[in-house]
């Protein structure tokens, strides 16, 4: 028997892949999707998704995961388990349903986080309180999404999980301040994920910067100017001031920070 993890530890893995923006990449389970395997897997053409032609997806369609964690969506269960249990076996979303010890369908569903949500062929986790946390598809990656706006079909306790003490009770979550982001272009080329999500920002936005590849150089650095500048009163020259206050919504994800000179 392999080893079990506890629905917390499950939980946990997965909220660590939204937070840093892991990405959805078939068959994967939680590893760096990097150049040399993402080439490799287009030399021979390895078999996806039936709805994505192997010959574009590992380069193209995936291209936007290149360098990030990444895994499917049972992958991402596979890689819970790995990370205490090396061996664990991978299985897909319906076999990881199809072991569960307990289900019934989603509209019966307990408030206990860690809990699997599955509809056939699709499996992510409860995080609770409402929400399912989990590797949604290649065009999404990691993402955390209210229960009521999927299409789950059930509700599963999975068979190497345990879920002891794992209840918690149902109250409404308590809105808490994002943390602030902060893009510091005082010497160009800095660069990372923060940086990448205000250029998205600024693109979405009508200040092009280009492509959103989170380094800072002097496209970004202009677009920043031009942010500034729109969003200061007039009587103040357009230049970058030392530091303006900024909130940007990027696919329905809320960004609040200041950028700095």
């Amino acid at each position: 028997m392999p080893k079990a993890i506890t629905a917390a530890q499950l939980v946990a893995y997965f909220q660590r892949a939204v937070t840093e923006g892991w990405g959805y990449v078939w068959s994967l389970n939680g590893v760096l999707y990097t150049e040399t395997l993402a080439q490799k897997y287009h030399t021979i053409q390895r078999a996806t998704s039936k709805h994505r032609d192997p010959r574009a997806y590992w380069l193209q369609d995936c291209a936007k995961w290149i360098g990030k964690m990444a895994a499917d969506c049972s992958g991402g269960i596979v890689g819970a388990h790995r990370s205490g249990d090396p061996g664990y076996s991978d299985r897909t979303a319906n076999t990881f349903f199809n072991q569960c010890t307990e289900s019934g369908p989603i509209e019966t569903l307990p408030e206990i986080p860690g809990l699997c949500l599955w509809k056939p062929g699709h499996i992510e986790i409860y995080e609770g309180n409402g929400y399912a946390i989990g590797f949604r598809g290649t065009d999404y990656g990691a993402t955390r999404s209210k229960v009521s706006s999927r299409d789950f079909t059930h509700w599963g306790k999975l068979r190497d999980v345990d879920y002891t003490n794992a209840g918690i009770p149902s109250v409404p979550m308590e809105p808490t301040e994002p943390e602030p982001l902060v893009l510091d272009i005082q010497s160009p080329l800095k660069r990372g994920p923060v940086v990448q999500k205000f250029q998205e920002a600024f693109n979405a936005g009508g200040y092009s910067c280009g492509t959103a590849d989170g380094i800072c150089g002097q496209n970004t650095v202009a677009a920043a100017q031009a942010f500034a500048g729109a969003h200061m009163p007039t009587v103040v020259p357009v230049e970058l001031p030392g530091s303006i206050a900024v909130t940007v919504n990027v696919g329905g994800t809320v960004y609040t920070g200041e950028i700095k000179k």
